[in-house]
């Protein structure tokens, strides 16, 4: 197990380096103002792809990594699954990509509307990953993983060293990415899971996953809210400076996401399929003792780094995200320590306290965030979203130690 954990800290730490690397150059090349612009053109498809999933990324992993699930027409089912959902989230984007984005010009929101179309693309190859986490396949989930972060840099790297790095190629570049990654991904599931061209789809699985993944929906819904609301804000009544300021000083803090999405990728299949609740609660308490501490030694090596990384990485331009990334490494230091959380409460077939927890940060963020950010712009948007983070954690801690305590009884 610590083997697999190893493994996936490693990739986790590769992508959060691609990332970085990669949103170096661009806002070095770019500046903060085509930052930010970029920021806004991506902001709706990459919430969609999660939202409009209702939760099914989630029930396909806890659903098919139970031993003896039939997944003879499993294909056939996830495309059914995509299909209902990419519709409905196309429509709905389209509406918020034309109301929200107050920043862009109409050019650039027909840029966020063509990612849009693609939208069915990614929600399959996420599909895909989610049947190979299931199974426990960690060696080329996490290469599905990897995927993306790495092609990605590559090219960055090239428009970057050929001088021809622009807003328009670089979504471009991402276009072409996501058609890429659904061929061989496709190529993937067909060696490691069974045939693509089995189109049956089970009736009573789509129910089933539904069943569990509006449960999740909930949560992932008030999280994608708590998570993107201050971008989708800062969008809709500040300019697109501060908003490639703030995605900047975002960065720093993202990096302590490394351990937390790697205990989340081992964790919630292997609780979920652990059948007695002893054995459950054992596992959970010795994960949560080692990654309180690993959490925060990340923190802190973070928060040292910060002022040195940023101007030094991102040029002089970005200097303001220092103060906006000190408020937000706090926030994520609750953030990761309800990212297991939640993995582990969702093994226990309990997503619905996890939804509980990121309705209640949603609450404290809707109350917060507006005046914050009206009066103090940047500092008051990052300071409302680590507020929402710690609310989040608090909620589902208290119901955690509410299961333990009726089990210990």
């Amino acid at each position: 197990m610590k083997k697999v954990i190893f493994s996936n800290v490693f990739f986790s730490i590769l992508i959060i380096v691609f990332g970085l690397i990669g949103s170096v150059l661009i806002s070095r090349a770019l500046g903060p103002s085509q930052r930010g612009e970029i920021a806004a053109i991506i902001l709706w498809p990459t919430l969609l792809l999660y939202l409009g999933s209702f939760g099914t990324y989630q029930a396909v992993i806890y659903h098919f990594s139970k031993k003896n699930r039939n997944i003879e027409n499993i294909w056939g089912t996830c495309l059914a699954i995509t299909v209902m959902n990419s519709i409905v989230s196309i429509l709905v984007g389209s509406i918020l990509i034309m109301l929200t984005l107050k920043l862009l010009s109409i050019q650039l929101k027909w840029y966020s509307f063509y990612m849009l179309l693609f939208l069915p693309l990614n929600i399959i190859t996420q599909f895909i990953s989610s049947v190979l986490q299931a199974k426990a396949l960690f060696k080329e989930f996490n290469l599905t993983r990897l995927f993306t972060p790495f092609f990605y840099l590559i090219g960055i790297l090239s428009l970057f060293f050929l001088n021809v790095l622009t807003v328009t190629n670089v979504i471009t570049l991402q276009i072409s990415l996501t058609v890429l990654q659904f061929f061989v991904f496709l190529i993937l599931f067909n060696s490691r899971i069974g045939t693509i061209f089995n189109f049956k789809y089970h009736i009573k699985t789509i129910k089933i996953i539904y069943n569990y993944g509006y449960k999740v929906w909930l949560g992932d819904l008030s999280q994608g809210l708590n998570v993107k609301m201050d971008q989708i804000l800062i969008s809709g009544m500040l300019l697109s400076k501060d908003l490639g300021i703030y995605v900047v000083a975002t960065s720093i803090a993202n990096f302590t996401s490394v351990i937390p999405n790697a205990y989340k990728t081992v964790f919630m299949p292997l609780i979920s399929s652990t059948k007695k609740m002893v054995e459950k609660l054992n596992i959970t308490q010795k994960v949560l003792f080692n990654f309180v501490w690993i959490n925060l030694g990340v923190t802190l090596v973070c928060f040292i780094a910060n002022p040195i990384a940023i101007p030094l990485l991102f040029g002089k331009e970005f200097k303001e995200s220092v103060p906006i990334s000190y408020i937000l490494l706090i926030g994520f230091l609750f953030l990761n320590f309800k990212i297991v959380l939640a993995s582990i409460m969702q093994g226990f077939g309990k997503p619905i306290f996890v939804s509980y927890s990121e309705i209640a940060g949603l609450i404290a963020l809707l109350i917060i965030v507006y005046p914050l950010t009206t009066t103090f712009g940047l500092i008051g948007a990052s300071t409302a979203i680590s507020v929402a983070y710690f609310v989040q954690f608090l909620t589902l801690f208290s119901l955690f130690t509410r299961i333990k305590k009726q089990h210990n009884e």
